[in-house]
């Protein structure tokens, strides 16, 4: 049946081109022989106007506000929570940093008391006799009793007291302050690491956003070609020219093509959202892609074993655990160094009323003051700081061992970012090939259709191929732009 109408139906589609319809030639027939004489005035069916020239790039360029993958990057780098907070952890190092550094100076201690004694009375110490030789010789007797006197009930104290660590300053304090200030530059590497990083999530999403609407520009435009295709099948069913089973299949392309249409309606809704929401903009507007995708991106300039040493070399990531082993060694320096004996120097100025330091005890104020030189040693402090040391060396081998890991994940990075921009540029070559023939094929079954020289599936099946060819374009040259952003993300490329 199919071969009859393969070879029937171009038969039928030229002459209602070219003749009168079957259905006239039939009312003729029963007409007078003189009317049966006269020819049949020949009907020619119209035919859909042609789809407008698709083109994707300019089609990208409209129907929004204008974006640029830097742009969508740079806005999504200024709001994005986890950049602030990584801001915040820098901020948060610097000031540990400063706090560390005040333990380089002398320890100041400024002290004001005032101490009520309880009231006692004078002690008795009993009676005495004073035997004295006065001017003349003669041996002169006293005799009275002897007693404490009052003592002095308000003790009143001013006192500054100056101590600096000798030995910490060297041992501790000074490794300390050398770890924290290095890690407050390593925070600062960590924030650049999350700035690129959310850079990235933000040009994919965009990337993204940008092949759902270019899939739904290409869905609306296949629907334009199945409708037009529709009006020719009509018009050659209501000339008797093609059974109506025909018309029924290209309804049902029709209607395929808007449910493809619908969903990549909803494609580009969810990344439109996904994008506006990386960039914390406010609104549901869509956004018109400036970046020309159907350009090829220029070859990679150097072999991937160059950019995998330039990643391992700038990613910051890597920069900021390879200095955390310093960070960790001065630790364990700081940690070592509170196991030593501890010598310091004091001095201590008081200024009080009464001074205990001077006698007899008045009640006025006198200043005094002491230096001192002081060497100290704890058993707890020892095992403190013995407890920490093991505990600095486990640290370090957590920051080795996660160095390791991440060269590691780096190299597959690197590799499949390069391999996946290789494969795309090569696809985009081929689909921009392709594309050329689909269309010229598409159009030459229409026209072939109308004539009558092919039926409609084969239109249908040129259609399908166009769009596909369209697809397979959209999708190289986007994924290709993906791998060169993953590409500039692994060795940090500056732009």
């Amino acid at each position: 049946m199919k071969a009859l109408l393969r070879s029937v139906l171009p038969a039928a589609c030229a002459a209602l081109v070219t003749a009168a319809p079957l259905a006239a030639a039939a009312q003729t027939a029963t007409a007078p022989s003189t009317a049966a004489a006269q020819p049949a005035p020949a009907t020619v069916v119209p035919a859909a106007p042609e789809p407008a020239q698709f083109d994707l790039g300019a089609a990208l360029r409209e129907g929004g506000a204008p974006l640029s993958p830097d742009e969508a990057a740079r806005q999504a780098v200024a709001n994005s929570p986890n950049a602030e907070l990584a801001r915040a952890a820098t901020e948060q190092a610097r000031a540990s940093a400063a706090e560390a550094f005040v333990a380089v100076y002398p320890r100041l201690d400024l002290e004001a008391s005032y101490t009520r004694l309880s009231d006692h009375a004078p002690r008795d110490f009993g009676s005495f006799e004073l035997v004295s030789v006065d001017e003349d010789g003669n041996t002169v007797t006293t005799t009275g009793t002897a007693s404490s006197s009052n003592a002095i009930d308000d003790v009143m104290l001013l006192s500054a007291k100056l101590t600096y660590p000798v030995s910490d300053l060297f041992f501790t304090v000074l490794p300390r302050y050398q770890a924290s200030n290095k890690l407050a530059e390593l925070q600062k590497v960590r924030e650049t690491a999350q700035d690129q990083t959310v850079g990235l999530q933000a040009k994919q999403a965009y990337y993204e956003y940008a092949r759902a609407r270019a899939l739904l520009l290409i869905a609306q435009s296949a629907l334009a070609q199945t409708q037009a295709q529709l009006h020719d099948v009509e018009a050659l069913v209501r000339g008797g020219a093609l059974a109506r089973v025909e018309q029924m299949r290209a309804q049902a392309q029709v209607a395929a093509a808007r449910v493809a249409v619908a969903r990549a309606q909803g494609s580009a809704a969810v990344n439109l959202t996904a994008l506006r929401s990386l960039m914390h903009a406010k609104g549901d507007e869509a956004f018109a892609v400036t970046e020309d995708l159907t350009a090829a991106l220029p070859p990679l300039a150097r072999s991937k074993g160059e950019l995998l040493t330039t990643a391992l070399a700038n990613r910051s990531e890597l920069r900021a655990l390879r200095g955390m082993t310093y960070v960790h060694d001065k630790a364990i320096s700081a940690e070592q160094g509170g196991k030593l004996p501890k010598l310091s120097l004091q001095g201590v100025y008081d200024f009080a009323n009464p001074n205990q330091r001077v006698a007899p005890i008045e009640e006025k104020f006198i200043s005094s003051w002491q230096v001192s030189a002081i060497l100290s040693w704890s058993p707890n402090d020892f095992a403190v700081s013995d407890a920490r040391a093991d505990r600095a060396r486990a640290e370090r081998l957590t920051s080795e061992g996660d160095l390791r890991a991440l060269e590691d994940a780096l190299v597959t990075e690197v590799s499949q970012a390069y391999e996946d921009f290789v494969a795309a540029q090569e696809a985009q070559s081929q689909a921009l090939s392709g594309i050329a023939a689909a269309e010229e094929t598409y159009r030459v079954r229409r026209e072939q259709f109308r004539a009558g020289s092919v039926v409609a599936t084969e239109v249908i099946q040129a259609e399908t191929e166009l769009r596909k060819a369209r697809l397979e374009l959209v999708s190289a040259a986007i994924d290709a732009r993906i791998a060169s952003a993953r590409i500039d993300r692994a060795i940090e490329a500056k732009r």
